[in-house]
């Protein structure tokens, strides 16, 4: 399990559950690839994984469609509403908005949340964000909601967000990653530079998919490790269809052409979707 910090406190999955079922607000960073919306949806799958009329009820939400609705500013609560099921004699939204806001207002006997909302990728949301902010501080008002916000930085909170609590992930450690490894069969690296890489979950997982027990490469950049996986990808994907050229000369147009042209486009404007 891949610690979860609070300055110098370790923070255990059952303790942040807790806290968050108790209205608590706190802003999650990492790198990319540290493991941020794994962390989401691991506690969106366990504290939905049975009902309970007494438990707040998690909500994953990913803020990356903000990008196409940057002035929306009920973009949480339409969202939200989005994915309720009514009645045939359904209200109508004003109506349904009113009982959200009666919702997140609620708590019980013992200061226990309505809601916990998980809101994943606050740097996915474009560069247009003030709607997106404010409504994200008018929820952060109301006492029956606890948040869990992700962003790569904390730098959001110099000039917002400041009743929020900063947490972030911490790295790997050398027996987590050897683990891995020997699970696998395979050697744990020697290189000092590789293994300081393998730290961040993602790049281990990418690493480990592409290594084999004769490989000799040992990449000592991010760079030059995703190159690796890619190309491990893209033989795989070849074996897959071995004597269908079509299906070859498809997988090979995607990988080659299409997915870096898609990525060029996404760099020049700017965007995580398109």
């Amino acid at each position: 399990e891949q610690p979860v910090q609070r300055g110098q406190q370790s923070l255990c999955r059952e303790q942040l559950t807790q806290e968050l079922s108790h209205g608590g607000k706190f802003l999650l960073t990492g790198a990319g690839g540290m493991g941020k919306t794994r962390l989401l949806l691991e506690l969106c799958g366990r504290c939905t994984a049975r009902y309970h009329a007494a438990e707040p009820v998690f909500v994953y939400l990913s803020l990356r469609g903000y990008q196409a609705c940057s002035n929306d500013t009920f973009f949480l609560r339409r969202t939200l509403l989005q994915l309720l099921r009514f009645p045939p004699e359904h209200p109508q939204y004003h109506d349904a908005l009113h009982s959200l806001h009666v919702l997140f207002d609620q708590t019980d006997s013992k200061g226990q949340a309505s809601v916990v909302l998980l809101l994943d990728g606050l740097n996915e949301a474009g560069t247009q964000r003030k709607m997106l902010l404010a409504e994200i501080e008018e929820l952060c008002r109301c006492k029956g909601v606890g948040l869990l916000l992700t962003d790569r930085t904390d730098a959001v909170m110099e000039y917002a967000l400041r009743d929020f609590v900063s947490l972030s992930l911490s790295p790997l450690q050398a027996q987590q990653i050897d683990s891995q490894f020997t699970a696998r069969g395979l050697a744990p690296p020697e290189s000092q530079r590789l293994r300081q890489l393998l730290t961040t979950p993602m790049l281990l997982f990418l690493y480990l998919e592409s290594a084999e027990p004769t490989d000799n490469s040992t990449p000592e950049t991010q760079q030059a490790l995703l190159a690796l996986y890619l190309q491990h990808f893209y033989l795989q994907t070849l074996r897959e269809d071995s004597g269908d050229q079509n299906s070859q000369l498809i997988n090979r147009y995607l990988l080659r052409h299409f997915l870096p042209q898609v990525a060029w486009e996404m760099h020049r404007q700017g965007r995580t979707i398109l």
